[in-house]
């Protein structure tokens, strides 16, 4: 187990220097990695995902928040007009309104 702890810290330390001398390289991998992926997993699939993963995460994100002091009044401040949140404005543009609930 501590050998392999050790090969994992000191793969890491060598990617992390690689990277420092040779920044350009690992841009070029990063690139080339992305053709590759493209090319064996099909561009409309790779579209797709890149599209929905954003999506995806902004509704994971949305609903796993504290829900806070500050989070409920900046809730009731968007709910009475004074201010729009990208979230509100993003539901808003779904036909989604904010419902009124109280604080307790």
């Amino acid at each position: 187990m501590t050998i392999k702890i050790r090969t994992i810290f000191f793969t890491f330390r060598l990617a992390a220097q690689f990277k420092k001398d040779y920044p350009l390289v690992g841009v070029f991998l990063i690139l080339i990695g992305g053709y590759i992926i493209v090319y064996f997993l099909g561009s409309v699939i790779v579209f797709l995902f890149g599209v929905l993963l954003p999506i995806g995460l902004t509704f994971i994100h949305s609903s796993m928040r504290l829900r806070n002091m500050k989070n409920k009044i900046t809730n009731k401040i968007e709910l009475i007009g004074l201010k729009k949140t990208p979230m509100g404005m993003f539901l808003e543009s779904l036909g989604m309104e904010p419902e009124l609930v109280s604080l307790h």
